[in-house]
């Protein structure tokens, strides 16, 4: 029988992440775990944005951003301590028009839960609270307890995520020790387009990908987060490596895609579809398919609501979507962002990092951006169809039917 605990599950628990070190400023000197390199490559696309940063968005905490945040903190009158802080997040967020919310901080606010640092709802606001979870961070590690997130609290807050969640994967385009970039797959990064590339040859993988119901943003040449998830969703629907990087197999098979499409016989429209085995989601509406990059049930064992050992999974079957919430929800698991919930707690949610695997507590994670693209399209009863094996290397479970609805 389906447990409580579960429903009220999904949540941003440990999922990727893998060895990292720092060397003397704090920056990491190999694989960067990817919900913590989420943090900068989504302040660095920010300043990006602002015409201040123009190198890699790799996660990692460079001189080069340091400069470009002392350069923005500069030209508003901040202290120019290259540290992302609340003053200078606030500012950063009405510089690009967002309110007072950052997806930088919304990933730094997940990811302090997931060590159990912080328990607020993840908002992007850097408000006390978060404040307040750096500075434990910092303290654990031996550093100044600034409250402000720097290049040294970014090395320290990876190891403390990889001693949590060893088993979890890396950035796809972390640096080695040798500064040679390397994609998931161990290719070295020349000749290959991958996050933080720029150019013609990055709008016209943009349109490509574009038209074949993928969503990597607009065709503006800056290969930034929304590429990355749609590379990463191409890959998963054609079975190759998921990396995120768009090498010679990702560029050729653009030209003649050999995936199944949806599954489903239902002609509804819209219509959701949750393919478990290959991670991604399908979005059928009256304009087309659409298909995203997902991360479902990891098959891990957890401490629930209604006691140890629960586990982690996505129940298959034909469910509608029954709620919805237009913004964050804290669960007891961690913040789900804009759910939809499909049955009892289990939804599809935006995360600000969502990995190549399954590694969620049972719901399916989208990027913030799909998140917000797909809510307004999947009103309340839209039918949502699950298939596939519900847990890696595990059968297809369906919920009991006695089960009540859960929050």
């Amino acid at each position: 029988m389906v447990t409580a605990s579960v429903l009220a599950a999904c949540g941003s628990g440990g999922d990727e992440g893998s060895g990292a070190k720092t060397d003397n400023g704090g920056r990491a000197a190999t694989e960067v775990p990817a919900p913590v390199a989420a943090i900068v490559t989504y302040l660095q696309h920010d300043l990006d944005v602002l015409n201040l940063y123009e190198g890699r968005h790799d996660g990692v905490f460079s001189r080069e951003l340091v400069d470009a945040l002392k350069t923005f903190q500069t030209q508003h009158s901040l202290d120019a301590s290259g540290a992302l802080d609340a003053a200078t997040s606030l500012a950063m967020a009405k510089a690009l028009g967002s309110g007072e919310s950052l997806l930088s901080v919304r990933a730094l606010q997940e990811v302090l839960a997931d060590v159990e640092r912080i328990t607020l709802v993840a908002d992007g606001i850097y408000g006390a609270e978060t404040e307040v979870g750096v500075r434990d961070a910092q303290k654990a590690a031996g550093l100044d307890e600034t409250g402000a997130y720097d290049a040294a609290t970014a090395g320290a807050l990876a190891m403390e995520y990889v001693a949590r969640y060893p088993d979890a994967q890396p950035h796809p385009t972390a640096p080695t020790t040798t500064g040679v970039t390397t994609t998931a797959s161990g290719a070295e990064g020349a000749g290959l387009l991958q996050q933080g590339d720029e150019g013609d040859a990055v709008a016209d993988l943009q349109r490509k990908l574009a038209a074949l119901g993928y969503r990597p943003g607009e065709p503006d040449g800056q290969y930034g987060p929304a590429t990355t998830s749609a590379v990463m969703a191409f890959e998963k629907h054609e079975g190759l490596e998921r990396d995120g990087v768009a090498g010679p197999e990702v560029l050729n098979r653009l030209a003649s895609p050999t995936g199944a499409g949806p599954k489903s016989t239902d002609a509804a429209t819209p219509r959701v579809e949750i393919d478990l085995a290959r991670q991604i989601v399908f979005v059928v509406t009256n304009e087309g398919t659409t298909i995203l990059n997902t991360s479902t049930g990891s098959g891990e064992r957890y401490n629930g609501s209604d006691g140890p050992n629960e586990l982690a999974f996505t129940p298959n079957g034909d469910f509608t979507v029954q709620r919805k919430v237009d913004g964050p929800v804290k669960a007891p698991l961690g913040t789900l962002y804009k759910p939809s919930y499909f049955y009892q707690g289990w939804a599809l949610h935006g995360a600000a990092s969502v990995p190549a695997y399954p590694a969620s507590h049972g719901c399916a994670r989208l990027s913030n951006a799909d998140a917000d693209w797909i809510f307004p399209l999947i009103p309340v009863g839209t039918p949502v169809i699950v298939y596939g094996p519900s847990t890696p290397n595990g059968p297809a479970l369906q919920p009991s039917g006695d089960a009540e609805p859960g929050a």
